[in-house]
């Protein structure tokens, strides 16, 4: 099951997918269309994002006509650091 909330922008919707998350409301964010660079700023907020120290790494699950499963596809690690 899902449910749709609409936000005023990319911004907040990354942000109110991520504090649904910390909170228990959801299991797991999607990025959807959302850029990259909102997506990953919300994600790794501080204060109230979901990053732990350490490696983050990315997943995209994907499906191929041709192909009878699902696949997972991770990119490379992220190493945030401070600069």
């Amino acid at each position: 099951m899902f449910q749709i909330i609409e936000a005023e922008n990319d911004s907040l919707a990354s942000s109110m997918a991520v504090a649904m998350v910390k909170n228990g409301q959801a299991e797991i964010v999607m990025k959807g269309l959302v850029g990259t660079d909102l997506f990953l700023k919300a994600v790794m907020d501080k204060e109230k994002g979901l990053m732990l120290p350490g490696l983050f790494k990315l997943c995209r699950a994907i499906q191929i006509p041709a192909y009878h499963n699902c696949c997972l596809l991770t990119d490379p690690a992220v190493i945030p650091y401070r600069t």
